[in-house]
């Protein structure tokens, strides 16, 4: 059993549009009078920073829930185990740090220490809206989604904000099936969610 996660990649980017036109202006020299032989570039850039990038490997995680047995699942509302999933983050990079002389010369943030918020996106099961819809043969089971301190993120809406360090950080989230109202059956299944990262 098996679900795939795929992350959205916020990074810096500059999205281009690039008008040509041509255009006739009477009086001017050089040929401006002659169609066809001269033309007016446009260009137009937006600039998006972000204070982190997403690791290649995070970009796309297969995550294997492995073989779940039903009687863990017997009743409403049971578990099957938390399996972890890491986000990692490299080259965090923000303008607003400081250095502590009284804790070593470490750097430390104030109180505009940047933070991060996971948005997940997926089908909301029927039964459980704070759950994922999962797909497949099986029924009576989702898939739930806990942020590091294990609590749970409901679909479309952000998780507590997980605060920045200089460099690589790791994003864990944990995932498991829950067990929902329907009646269970066995089988295999897939779940796709999206990840978006809000930078604060």
């Amino acid at each position: 059993m098996y679900s795939n996660i795929n992350l959205a990649c916020l990074a810096i980017f500059i999205a281009f549009s690039i008008c040509m036109n041509t255009l006739a202006h009477e009086g001017k020299q050089d040929n401006w009078d002659v169609y066809g032989l001269n033309g007016e570039m446009q260009l137009h850039a937006g600039l998006v920073e972000s204070p982190c990038s997403l690791d290649i490997a995070s970009s796309s995680i297969d995550i294997d829930l492995g073989s779940i047995s039903q009687r863990q699942l017997k009743k409403s509302g049971r578990h099957s185990a938390l399996v972890p999933v890491h986000i990692m983050l490299n080259d965090c990079m923000f303008t607003n740090n400081v250095r502590s002389t009284t804790h070593g010369d470490n750097l430390y943030f104030a109180q505009s220490q940047p933070s991060v918020m996971l948005k997940i996106f997926g089908d909301e099961d029927q039964e459980e809206p704070s759950l994922f819809k999962i797909y497949g043969d099986n029924e009576g089971v989702a898939l739930r989604v806990e942020d590091r301190e294990h609590k749970i993120i409901h679909p479309g809406e952000p998780s507590r904000p997980q605060f920045l360090l200089p460099g690589r950080n790791d994003l864990v989230l944990y995932v498991q099936l829950s067990r929902t109202t329907k009646p269970l059956s066995a089988g295999t299944f897939r779940a796709v969610i999206n990840i978006e990262l809000e930078y604060n």
